[in-house]
């Protein structure tokens, strides 16, 4: 999958054969459309706030569409979290609410 992944400081670059996500009970797997980059993404770009580790996925707010479901729903009938995160390591590793 293509992905916008900071290599290094002030760097981005576009790499088309990011990993694909691996999804187990409860979780979706969405497409996204887009993702917006905020003031903490603004800072690891700028290397005045240091990323877990590069190559790095930045941003957390996403528009996604959901292309597959794992089969188990849960009780309420709903997969996964109540929120979606479309991949900011950045978020996840550091224990961002976000992730």
């Amino acid at each position: 999958m293509k992905a916008a992944v900071l290599t290094a400081p002030a760097r981005m670059e576009t790499i088309h054969d990011w990993a694909a996500p691996v999804f187990g009970p409860g979780d979706v797997i969405v497409e996204a459309h887009g993702v917006g980059q905020r003031g903490r993404d603004l800072a690891v770009f700028h290397d005045m706030r240091v990323p877990p580790s590069t190559p790095c996925v930045l941003g957390h707010e996403g528009f996604p569409l959901a292309r597959a479901q794992e089969a188990f729903a849960g009780a309420a009938g709903r997969a996964g979290k109540t929120w979606i995160d479309v991949g900011s390591e950045y978020a996840q590793n550091l224990g961002s609410e976000y992730a």
